[in-house]
């Protein structure tokens, strides 16, 4: 369950784009030190933008470290050459087209050293930094330009006169393509864990101290890249140099010289400077008042103006990377298949360019997919067909910018040209004629509505068209950008149809692309954020068989004016009429109307300019919301406060604090997952039976974006429980389309608060635990407000699980539930309304003389979906159960489906060993692994399947595959043997399932022998329970989709060897057998030391027994864990 806030906020700015990146690999003296190895990396890749937050000194708060932490020191000679090697993502090479970092996040690069006692101390507060190397901007470019020309590689000096010791290496990267008011810049920053050695004996006078050595209105932190600007002042210090002398990079770089000539177009003309030899990289410079440099761009990139200094292959804001791709036609409603019959590029990026023939079909500077389809979709004249559009060619409905980011809001048009045959490869010189557009109207843009309807754009092809074979153009316009031109962004791709049926009629007002659009146009060039009220869509009229065009302009009515005045700043009245979302409602000298539309509310942008607060939905705004639904059952864990704990908050938490009035109605919205909002999600909001309770809470805190929520003091605004009517506070929810409102009390004190909002299922709660708590937690600052300060409760502390709202059966006949936690809180000091035992008639509780039903299949006709009663005394319904499900017995009255985590044949706690990487190269799916064709678990740990699994994927892999001692090998797990298929909640196991991971490895004299019984087995890695972060091993798995990363010993003989990957699911390890053993073997060729260490080792079956503490357990209130087995093997 999730839940959104009422009260929404601003959009996403342009910077916005997913286009992050993350030191992962040290080089010394040019030897690599292993990817991520002796690095204290992040699982995301995302940006810190608060400078005066800890996490500016080596990352891992609102992006967590990787656990667990590399507790590898690497050795650096004093004088040695470092290179740090930066990815887009942990799994990214060279391939991606954003690795190592989106070309538009231009900005300076830094590195910094801090003398520590230990380099793997995990505390980082406190340090003195000292600057050993930037650099910023110079008559080349931009630093961030150099690292993507060096392919994500920057390199350094360690000054050799350091003294000896353990340091962290700092290394930073700072992005301005959103820097021109603080909060903007994006800062990158990781640390290694180094120590140096030789001679040397200068401790640095001149520290800093991280948050500290920057400030949000420093020059190089507050910066416009994109105002023609010449120089640029790189924060913090100076860079330490041995000599002690000048700084070796100068703090300001200077960009270009005096205007002398400008160079602006591709090809330049005669008259310009003549261009130097060689070619300009995709976004360096290509000319500008006074560049003498190269002018000739790499293919297929061409030369494009930015302003009169400079002039460069680059998309300045517009290049978020927050694209979209038509992959997919229906055609009434009946799926071609993904990519079949479309000409779709590999990447999703856009056209800005109305003069290229890339605005055809794509296909140049996005080339096509190879080999391009060849499939013609059959298509009958008056046919509806379908557009569907994904952010990427691999982007389902988990994407946070599947189809497309939000921000990039504009029309949606679609054309037509017939052709000799469809999969001709020509496509210039073609006659379009328009047959669908949708723009902007009352109800918003064509891409809200994209958005709404999941990527899905409909029209209809139009009847008296000859037959014979088209292209279908379909194209989107984002206009985020496109207050100049180029800016607005371009994204068509076309459809190979063949029309049938139809009439005579050949359309007269064709058009030609390009041809069609200029730059000028008004639907080209648009000011998307200037309040106006309409938008003339560009191209022709769309044409009709009537002959009755529909116009290209499409007008929202005019419930605000945008006025642009000189008069003196005034406070503004509230006129007439209401303000649409995002239009202008305040500022000074203002005029027009003030009030918003429903939900809305008025939120300063700056002195002169107000906007409508953003996207409803709002689901990640302002509240710090999980990646997985699951709920928590131990109400004794810090989990229970706010989440994220066993379900790890969606990453970047947002920064976001929504201002609330005291007094006003807040909304909390609850979805069954971050992606069921709009959909036909039959369990949105939550599956019916889950029954129970809904509750608020409020906790005063000194930063409502604080990152600890331990020891706070909170005190209950709301609940709701069981009504006379026998109504549940869960079932008005699912009445209320996922809502529930809540009144801020009015007397309490103004100040920043944490809102935690709560549902409680009940369905499974005859014992604890059982019930499922759902809660997330707003940030909020509660403005005006009295002064009276409530009596409050803890949590976790303020519920047991012998509490009657805890622990209760609702399937008993029910009279009454007692709702768990304080009373409300009330600024009158009196009882509220809703109480907190709250009773039904007594007529209802006894349904049934007490006869017992036996849950035999058909009883009473029907079957019984998830959780509902299938049985007991006096039942006289339905027995026979939905599939996969079987009826348990609950107790003497109830026999219900609880829980499919523990029903008998349950398909969603189950994961399989499925392909495996080495030093992150994905090996491919079942090469050189014995694969189980089922995910069904092992529970026998005496028979000789626990060894390797049993029942392999057919024929199994002959492939040995070849590893050094000291390798990295990275395991990847899947819900099925099929590997990744797509959108799964249970993917690639179930969060609930808790318990270790664990490898092993065995000497074999061939590693693709069948038998593998009487092996000696030793133990190279395990991860259990953490008892710092009450993370299981299986959470971080669940984390890294999958992936669990270690490295081979490099102590061990060559040879060949078995590695034995394995995932114990302990949720019923109550008892034996009940431990669930997921388990694979791959098959390696090692080349060992040659001073080999002889491990010690085990047998399997043997080395675990029915009575070890590590099979039969409890996963609920643990505060430690053993895994089972010997020790790990230590080199």
């Amino acid at each position: 369950m999730k839940f959104s806030l009422g009260l929404v906020s601003l959009a996403v700015a342009l910077n916005g784009a997913s286009a992050h990146t993350i030191f992962q690999e040290l080089l010394v003296n040019g030897v690599s030190q292993g990817r991520f190895n002796g690095i204290r990396y992040p699982n995301y890749n995302g940006p810190i933008t608060d400078v005066t937050s800890n996490d500016i000194i080596c990352n891992g708060g609102i992006n967590p470290y990787k656990e667990p932490l590399s507790t590898t020191v690497i050795p650096v000679p004093a004088g040695a050459q470092v290179t740090a090697q930066w990815h887009y993502t942990l799994t990214s090479n060279s391939g991606d087209h954003s690795d190592p970092i989106d070309p538009s996040h231009n900005g300076p690069i830094l590195a910094y050293l801090a003398k520590v006692p230990s380099a793997t101390q995990r505390d980082v507060t406190g340090l003195k930094w000292f600057k050993i190397y930037h650099d910023g901007l110079d008559s080349n470019g931009w630093a961030v330009e150099r690292l993507i020309r060096n392919q994500g590689k920057v390199s350094f000096t360690i000054p050799q006169c350091l003294a000896p010791g353990d340091y962290l290496l700092r290394v930073e990267l700072i992005a301005l393509h959103g820097a021109q008011s603080y909060p903007g810049a994006q800062f990158y920053m990781e640390c290694a864990q180094i120590r140096i050695s030789g001679n040397g004996n200068t401790s640095p006078a001149n520290t800093v101290s991280f948050p500290g050595a920057y400030k949000g209105s420093d020059p190089g932190v507050a910066y416009n890249l994109y105002n023609g600007q010449r120089s640029y002042t790189i924060p913090g210090p100076s860079v330490f140099t041995c000599g002690g002398g000048s700084n070796p990079q100068p703090t300001t770089t200077v960009n270009n010289p005096p205007p002398t000539t400008t160079t602006v177009n591709y090809p330049p003309p005669s008259t310009t400077t003549p261009p130097v030899s060689g070619t300009v990289p995709q976004w360096g410079q290509c000319g500008g008042i006074g560049y003498n440099g190269p002018t000739v761009c790499v293919s297929p990139y061409k030369c494009t103006k930015s302003n009169d200094y400079l002039v460069s292959l680059a998309l300045a804001v517009s290049a978020v990377s927050a694209h979209t791709i038509f992959q997919e036609l229906l055609v009434n409603g009946v799926s071609q298949g993904r990519t079949v019959g479309i000409r779709v590029p590999e990447y999703d990026g856009p056209i800005t360019d109305v003069t290229s023939n890339d605005i055809i079909c794509n296909g140049g500077i996005n080339p096509y997919r190879q080999p391009v389809s060849t499939t013609v979709i059959k298509v009958p004249a008056g046919a509806q067909v379908t557009a569907q559009w994904h952010h990427t060619l691999t982007s389902n409905s988990g994407d946070n910018s599947d189809p497309i980011d939000p921000s990039h809001n504009g029309p949606i048009l679609a054309y037509l040209a017939k052709v000799p045959s469809a999969t001709q490869s020509s496509v210039t010189g073609l006659k379009w004629f328009k047959i669908y557009h949708d723009g902007l109207d009352s109800s918003g843009w064509a891409v809200q509505r994209l958005i709404k309807n999941q990527g899905k754009v409909s029209f209809t092809i139009p009847n008296c068209l000859p037959a014979g074979q088209y292209l279908l153009r379909v194209e989107l316009i984002a206009l985020h950008a496109a207050g100049s031109y180029p800016g607005a962004q371009f994204y068509m791709e076309c459809a190979q149809i063949e029309i049938t049926g139809g009439g005579s009629t050949s359309p007269a007002n064709t058009v030609s692309f390009p041809g069609a659009y200029s730059g000028s146009d008004p639907g080209v060039k648009y000011n998307l954020y200037s309040g106006s009220t309409s938008y003339t869509i560009p191209g022709p009229s769309v044409f009709s068989c009537s002959g009755n065009n529909n116009p290209g302009t499409t007008t929202q009515p005019q419930t605000t004016t945008r006025t642009t005045t000189n008069s003196q700043p005034t406070t503004t009245a509230p006129s007439g009429g209401t303000v649409p979302q995002w239009g202008q409602c305040g500022g000074i000298g203002y005029t027009g109307p003030t009030t918003c539309v429903s939900p809305y509310t008025c939120v300063k942008s700056n002195d002169y300019e107000l906007y409508v607060n953003g996207v409803s939905q709002g689901h990640l705004t302002g509240i710090r919301v999980p990646d997985y639904d699951g709920p928590i059952m131990d109400v004794t864990s810090n989990d229970v406060i706010c989440n994220g704990g066993i379900n790890p908050y969606h990453q970047p938490v947002s920064t976001s604090v929504i201002s609330v009035p005291a007094g006003a109605q807040v909304t909390a919205e609850f979805h069954h997952t971050l992606t069921s909002a709009g959909t036909n999600d039959a369990s949105d909001p939550i599956d019916a039976s889950h029954k129970g309770p809904v509750l608020a809470y409020l906790a005063q805190v000194p930063s409502a974006t604080q990152s600890s929520v331990t020891g706070l003091k909170w005190f209950k605004i709301y609940h709701d429980g069981l009504d006379s009517s026998g109504t549940w506070a869960v079932d008005k929810l699912i009445a209320n389309k996922g809502k529930v409102s809540f009144t801020i009390p009015s007397c309490i004190p103004a100040g920043q608060y944490l809102l935690r909002v709560e549902l409680i299922a009940l369905h499974a709660a005859g014992s604890y635990p059982g019930a499922q708590l759902y809660m997330e937690c707003a940030q909020l600052q509660i403005t005006g407000g009295g002064s009276t300060s409530p009596a409050t409760v803890s949590f976790p502390g303020a519920y047991k699980g012998s509490d009657p709202g805890i622990t209760v059966n609702i399937y008993s006949g029910l009279k009454s539930y007692t709702i768990p936690g304080p009373s409300v809180f009330s600024c009158s000091g009196q009882q509220p309304s809703n109480p907190t035992t709250t009773s039904r008639p007594a007529s209802s509780s006894t349904a049934a003389p007490p006869t017992t039903t036996s849950p035999a299949s058909g009883g009473g006709g029907g079957s019984v979906s998830q959780y509902g009663q299938c049985g007991g005394i006096g039942y006289t319904g339905p027995t026979a159960c939905v599939s996969p499900y079987t009826c348990v017995k609950s107790n003497d009255y109830t026999a219900a489906l609880l829980s499919t985590a523990v029903l008998a044949g349950s398909a969603a706690a189950k994961t399989v060993f499925t392909q495996f990487a080495v030093n992150g190269v994905d090996q491919g799916y079942t090469v050189g692994l014995r694969v189980p064709s089922s995910n069904a678990p092992i529970t026998d740990i005496t028979s000789p399947n626990i060894i390797c699994n049993t029942g392999y994927i057919q024929p199994v892999s002959q492939t040995v595959v070849k590893v050094k001692a000291g390798d990295q090998f990275t395991a990847m797990f899947h819900r099925t043997s099929a590997g990744a298929v797509g959108a799964d909640a249970f993917e690639p196991l179930d969060p609930t399932n808790k318990g270790p991971v664990i490898a092993y490895m065995a000497a074999v004299p061939s590693a693709t022998q069948t038998t593998v019984t009487g092996l000696k087995w030793f133990k190279v890695w395990q991860d259990g329970y953490d008892t710092t972060t009450h993370q299981w091993g299986s959470d971080k798995l669940f984390v890294n989709k999958g992936n669990a990363t270690f490295n081979i010993p490099t102590c061990i003989a060559s040879g060949q060897y078995l590695l034995r990957m394995e995932s114990i699911g302990l949720q019923q390890a109550t008892s034996y057998p009940g431990a669930q053993f997921y388990m694979g073997c791959a098959q390696l060729d090692v080349a060992g030391s040659s001073s080999p260490l002889v491990p010690n080792t085990v047998s399997f079956p043997g080395a675990y027994r029915s009575n070890d503490p590590g099979i039969v357990t409890s996963i609920f209130g643990v505060t430690s864990y053993t895994p089972p087995g010997p020790a790990v093997f230590q080199c």
